[in-house]
């Protein structure tokens, strides 16, 4: 992809690899022609976030789900690779980041082939900070409640959880695939996530996080956070690799199943 004009923060770009989990970057998505400019702390989670909603066809984004289902093809790019600097925030690492996405949405936003729906690389945080400010007052809340608890209170009659069943029915549910996972130095089989929650003592949120990739396993090597548990520290878990006829990817199992154990270990 050619670029107008020369960036003053790029330094270099490569394609993203699993080894870039917790890499602090910009990134470009490029799907067939079109393309998406998008950053984050660990990258490896937006990566994860964008790869399964648009394979799930939930993408929040309707222009790049759209441009997903006429190509099923989707690559990652890294443009920015920043560190973080010593004493340096989570909140001034991101300010930091925005910039260096911003850059690229003022020199491609508006090109047709750009599926950014917003010009402003802080919208989603800018909006973040809005809402928390808005809850922050005492009367916007209590007005919000009161308009929400007739909707809370409001009884579901058994027309509607007939529907809600029958729109349910014959869909595969995620949250229930088998899973596979090592601890203690042992393969662990279940048949979904909740049973192997309530068997390593961890809530259900929790063990799904592990699995779906929306947070490391404490046996990862990028790991900062270990459990409470010390016998959970080498825990590696995630969704089983194939599934609806092996079109599904998951690079936390291929991680973990590399010459049967993890790699790091």
């Amino acid at each position: 992809m050619a670029y107008s004009r020369q960036n003053p923060y790029r330094t270099f770009e490569r394609p993203y690899l699993p080894s870039d989990h917790c890499t602090p970057a910009t990134y470009r998505l490029d799907i067939g022609p079109f393309f998406y400019f998008g950053s984050g702390r660990r990258v490896g989670g937006r990566v994860s976030h964008h790869t399964l909603a648009l394979k799930r066809g939930k993408h929040t984004n309707t222009a790049m789900q759209k441009a997903w289902d006429d190509y099923q093809s989707v690559a990652f790019v890294l443009l920015d690779v920043l560190e973080q600097k010593p004493g340096e925030t989570k909140k001034l690492l991101t300010r930091r980041l925005e910039m260096h996405e911003q850059w690229h949405l003022d020199s491609y936003f508006g090109d047709p082939r750009c599926l950014n729906s917003s010009n402003n690389s802080g919208f989603n945080s800018g909006a973040s900070r809005a809402m928390k400010a808005k809850w922050a007052d005492p009367e916007w809340r209590a007005r919000q409640r009161e308009i929400m608890e007739p909707v809370w209170e409001r009884p579901v009659s058994e027309e509607t959880r007939t529907k809600m069943k029958e729109a349910k029915l014959g869909k595969p549910n995620a949250r229930s695939r088998a899973c596979t996972v090592f601890c203690g130095g042992e393969w662990i089989r279940f048949p979904h996530p909740s049973a192997a929650a309530a068997h390593f003592g961890v809530t259900q949120q929790c063990m799904y996080g592990w699995m779906s990739g929306s947070f490391l396993c404490p046996g990862h090597p990028c790991a900062r956070r270990k459990p409470k548990n010390p016998k959970l520290s080498d825990l590696m878990a995630a969704f089983d690799k194939t599934t609806d006829g092996g079109k599904e990817f998951n690079a936390q199992y291929a991680l973990i199943t590399e010459c049967g154990r993890p790699s790091w270990m």
